[in-house]
């Protein structure tokens, strides 16, 4: 399936694809409402059936432990490892666990996450 999107101030996507999750670099914009005549770069991202891609807020990847974030490439090895694979809810709960475990249990700053899997679309569906 084809997704077209354009990220306004978020941070990077990932898609969690069979037992590998990767971040999906696409080009950043500032977020909404800074400069209002922006024209927003869109970026266009290829999924297959059963792809599950996430978004999810700064407070997740900036998740505090004395003075180091937990950061993109961090969150993602250790989602690689604990949910690729598993359904969307069980995928964002492995996520705010890890961000909870490097911080001791008090993330910072609030946590927003979404996850949806592509699938093949069922007659019932129409």
């Amino acid at each position: 399936g084809r997704l077209v999107i354009t990220r306004a101030g978020h941070p990077e996507i990932v898609i969690c694809r069979g037992s590998e999750c990767i971040i999906c670099e696409t080009e950043g914009n500032l977020p909404l409402g800074v400069l209002p005549e922006m024209a927003y770069e869109e970026n266009e991202l290829y999924l297959s059936l059963d792809d599950t891609i996430i978004l999810y807020t700064d407070g997740l990847i900036e998740a505090k432990q004395d003075n180091l974030l937990l950061g993109e490439d961090c969150m993602v090895e250790k989602l690689s490892k604990a949910a690729c694979g598993n359904d969307p809810l069980r995928i964002t709960q492995e996520m705010v666990a890890i961000a909870k475990g490097f911080t001791g249990g008090k993330p910072q700053d609030d946590i927003a996450i979404i996850a949806l899997r592509l699938r093949q679309r069922q007659a019932s569906d129409v």
